[in-house]
């Protein structure tokens, strides 16, 4: 457990940014040499403040680290219990393509780099502690949920089911 370093009263949260291509691809964040953890890759992640939900944590921590990002959709939110009293939220969102993102935000300085990465090439990746444990259920989940969201806009291309609906 000491290899965690739990950060923040009220757990944490982080971002898994996916892409949907013929292989689903991740983006990492390698963390820089000032912080916990240095040079490991993860996701871009912090502590959640009192109140906060994991989704708008999570933003939030990006923003804080990366600046822009592209535009995202929420897939869903994988909860790692860690103790009784502190989780690791992982929020899993997809956007539309592989773009170049640096980390430009005002916390910039926790991030040395970006990669997209698919799962394979991770696994040969020196990562976070956190993320080597649960990195195979979060890229199952995102698969799964990365499909079921690709047959979504197979099946309604104009968003126009839940306008239908009632």
């Amino acid at each position: 457990m000491n290899d965690l370093h739990l950060h923040g009263p009220h757990g944490a949260a982080g971002l898994l940014m996916v892409v949907g291509d013929r292989i689903p691809r991740a983006l990492l964040a390698l963390r820089s040499g000032a912080v916990t953890h240095p040079h490991t890759w993860s996701v871009p992640a912090g502590a959640l403040e009192a109140g906060e939900d994991p989704v708008h944590g999570a933003l939030r921590e990006v923003a804080e680290e990366l600046g822009d990002v592209p535009q995202l959709e929420v897939l869903g939110t994988v909860t790692d219990i860690v103790t009784p009293r502190w989780a690791f939220h992982t929020v899993i969102a997809r956007t539309p393509a592989c773009v170049p993102i640096r980390a430009d935000g005002p916390d910039g300085w926790e991030i040395a780099g970006t990669r997209w990465v698919t799962r394979e090439s991770a696994e040969r990746l020196p990562l976070h502690p956190r993320l080597r444990r649960t990195w195979p259920r979060l890229m199952d989940v995102a698969t799964r949920r990365l499909h079921h969201a690709e047959l979504q806009d197979l099946v309604d291309p104009q968003g126009l089911a839940g306008i239908l609906t009632g």
